[in-house]
């Protein structure tokens, strides 16, 4: 039975586009209204379809990154430690919009708590798709500068600075994704 998958997805095989933009817009509002700007949720929904094209919420073939927005949780504790921590009413905002514990939230106070909250993270991301929606958020969010216009030429420029830093991502290649 096994043997009949098939684990190649082809195009047409992702997400329906209407689903997905409706929770990333549904769960950016339960952040709360300033970070649910029209250009954020399609930012966001195309940084999906670029990073996987909403096929994949392991990095293909091996690799750290999780979720359809293929975060590394690196940077998910980057937001946790250096952003939410000190934002408590915020973090209270991102636990409900995630339907999470908001304790998960908040940075533990031990070495040997902080390694399991890590691994727990890790599991997070990949398998909550509005946790991975707010940590993509919180990615720009934290950029400088505002968001771009919502013109996929300027969407492209600011992801290759903003999002995907330093990787191999280009400004065509998120043209390609994004007009697919």
């Amino acid at each position: 039975m096994l043997s009949s998958l098939n684990l190649n997805p082809v195009p047409g095989d992702s997400i329906h586009e209407i689903q997905i933009r409706s929770l990333i817009g549904d769960t950016l509002k339960d952040m709360g209204k300033k970070f649910s700007a029209p250009i954020a949720v399609e930012l966001l929904y195309a940084t999906g379809l670029v990073e996987s094209k909403y096929h994949y919420i392991r990095q293909h073939p091996t690799g750290p990154a999780r979720s359809f927005f293929q975060l590394e949780t690196h940077s998910v504790i980057d937001n946790l430690i250096s952003y939410l921590h000190f934002r408590a009413g915020l973090r209270e905002q991102c636990a409900r919009a995630s339907f999470t514990q908001e304790e998960w939230w908040e940075v533990p106070t031990t070495e040997a708590q902080k390694s399991s909250w890590m691994s727990m993270w890790e599991k997070i991301i990949e398998s909550n798709m509005r946790a991975a929606i707010i940590h993509a958020r919180l990615i720009y969010w934290r950029s400088p500068g505002k968001l771009p216009a919502l013109d996929p030429e300027q969407m492209g420029k600011y992801w290759v600075k903003n999002y995907n830093r330093g990787g191999k991502g280009t400004v065509k290649k998120f043209l390609e994704a994004y007009d697919a």
